[in-house]
């Protein structure tokens, strides 16, 4: 407030200047002569501090006028789970994206290797059908890798995890995948140990980016 009134005091005003205040006004019905006219102590709003003063009214009303508009956005947009700080997203909600028909491949890629390599289809946004096209870690492949039981015991969690989407939407379901324990609920047992992998050991961060690489390439066939 007293910043505004220093520099009100501090500005001389032209009667440009003075119309395009008026501009700022948020439904503007008069011009800035017709303003005057209109009104009561005409006379004196010619002086220039009656100008100052007046500018400076319609500099609070725009302030007052833009802090409803952020009150009203901040009540439309609280925070909450998917938006934790309140802050503003260009991403739209989940269902208000559609996915076209079709086949999608996506990977997820780190230390130079291709871990994971996915390919699923489309219909009407649900999972009809998906599989793994790579399932590959510290040197072990694990979709060719049949020679020990855990290898394919492994194979057979991450294949239970990506089946939970068949039949579900794509946009509410992947995010199911964050708890890969409660959808995979079999263990297998580690190579030389008496410990086991369990549902929630696995990695399933990995599937759903290899996911989300496929959606945002886009179909990969019709």
């Amino acid at each position: 407030m007293f910043i505004l009134l220093w520099i009100v005091r501090r500005w001389p005003l032209s009667n440009e200047m003075f119309s395009s205040c008026l501009g700022l006004l948020p439904s503007p019905r008069m011009t800035a002569p017709q303003a005057f006219d209109s009104w009561p102590y005409s006379m004196n709003l010619k002086g220039k501090y009656m100008k100052r003063m007046f500018t400076l009214m319609i500099t609070l009303a725009f302030v007052l006028s833009a802090a409803g508009h952020a009150s009203a956005w901040v009540k439309g947009n609280p925070a909450g789970k998917g938006n934790p700080q309140g802050k503003f997203s260009s991403a739209p909600p989940p269902f208000q994206v559609s996915y076209e028909d079709g086949t999608y491949r996506g990977i997820f890629a780190d230390r130079g290797d291709i871990q994971v390599a996915l390919q699923f289809t489309l219909v009407d946004n649900h999972v009809t059908a998906i599989s793994f096209r790579q399932l590959f870690h510290s040197g072990i492949d694990y979709l060719t890798g049949k020679d020990y039981v855990t290898v394919q015991g492994i194979k057979e969690q991450h294949q239970a995890l990506i089946n939970y989407l068949i039949g579900k939407d794509i946009r509410s379901a992947l995010q199911d995948l964050y708890d890969p324990g409660s959808i995979v609920t079999f263990e297998v047992d580690k190579f030389d140990s008496h410990e086991a992998f369990t549902g929630g050991t696995l990695r399933a961060g990995k599937v759903i980016s290899a996911a989300r690489d496929a959606l945002n390439r886009g179909v990969y066939r019709y």
